[in-house]
């Protein structure tokens, strides 16, 4: 997939304390588990992101993706959206002032939408983990819910 060459090429340009090793992919049996353990399957894109990258602790504009063995179940108390069970959080900016969750559950509509949770007005922010990946590495005010 274009985009993880991308995205990458934009984590590892330069060896800092948090990416000196370069990427460290998660294996089919650690997805196996996550998909039989919350009764979910990822879609492809963030299938094959896990496969390959499987987060970084945190890159240089202090984004924090977290690798398959971190998510979690989007937990907040404000958080009231149809299925809410089904987001998972993936990922944070800024030590965690921001949280963008993933959904997972079987709604077709609603498949693969990555939300802030924590901006209940309008929280989409991408239509799929592909795009919020392009979002992400143009810089788009949109990730902050702008």
């Amino acid at each position: 997939m274009e985009i993880l060459d991308r995205l990458e090429r934009h984590w590892y340009r330069s060896k800092t304390q948090w990416n000196l090793n370069g990427p460290v992919a998660a294996s089919r049996e650690d997805i196996d588990a996550f998909e039989q353990k919350y009764g979910v399957v990822l879609p492809a894109d963030l299938r094959e992101y896990f496969l390959r990258l499987n987060g970084i602790e945190e890159d240089p504009e202090v984004f924090c993706f977290w690798p398959i063995s971190r998510l979690r179940r989007v937990d907040l108390k404000t958080f009231n959206v149809f299925q809410s069970e089904s987001y998972f959080f993936f990922a944070d900016f800024l030590i965690e002032s921001h949280y963008y969750a993933i959904y997972l559950g079987d709604d077709p509509f609603f498949q693969n939408r990555v939300i802030l949770p924590d901006f209940p007005r309008s929280p989409l922010i991408a239509k799929t983990f592909t795009e919020f990946l392009d979002l992400y590495l143009n810089d788009d005010p949109k990730l902050f819910g702008g």
